[in-house]
């Protein structure tokens, strides 16, 4: 008996080997590959002034310049997909906060902040708010200024100043 649950074993064992074999030949040689989408940015350069960088699929996002702020994280956004920038401030409190952030350029300060955005209400830890772009990027000497409050909404733009405690650097 010992030897007919021997033979049924190892003859279920090879027949399921040879299914095995089979199956991985059936799925690796019959099935076609799966094409992977691809994604182009949809503007590039002065197209994307004034659009929102995450639906014009700009790829390669680098991060320019940062600071931290009371409550926040401000940064100068580029992609080289696009060849525009943006400016993102995070809040960084524990609670809820209204979040603001412009892009500033031109003048001898930085005078003319063009993309502003501010929160219409408190955000969470870790939300963002963002400006739309300008473009193309080598045109531009930006910085991003950016305030996080209890109160507001905070009026922009936020404007730079000689040693800005809430601009980063150019980027």
């Amino acid at each position: 008996m010992n030897e007919y649950k021997l033979m049924n074993k190892n003859a279920f064992l090879g027949l399921f080997r040879a299914l095995l074999v089979l199956l991985i030949l059936l799925f690796t040689t019959w099935m076609p590959d799966t094409p992977r989408p691809v994604y182009a940015a949809l503007c590039s350069g002065a197209d994307c002034t004034g659009l929102n960088p995450n639906t014009m699929q700009c790829a390669n996002i680098y991060q320019g310049n940062y600071k931290n702020i009371t409550n926040g994280y401000v940064e100068g956004r580029y992609s080289t997909d696009c060849d525009a920038e943006w400016a993102r401030n995070t809040n960084k409190s524990t609670s809820s906060m209204y979040v603001a952030v412009s892009q500033c350029h031109g003048g001898s300060n930085y005078d003319y902040c063009s993309e502003n955005v501010s929160s219409p209400q408190k955000i969470a830890y870790n939300q963002v708010v963002y400006t739309a772009m300008r473009g193309p990027r080598a045109l531009n000497n930006e910085v991003a200024c950016g305030s996080v409050s209890s109160s507001g909404p905070i009026a922009v733009p936020i404007n730079y100043y000689t040693g800005s405690p809430y601009c980063t650097g150019v980027y």
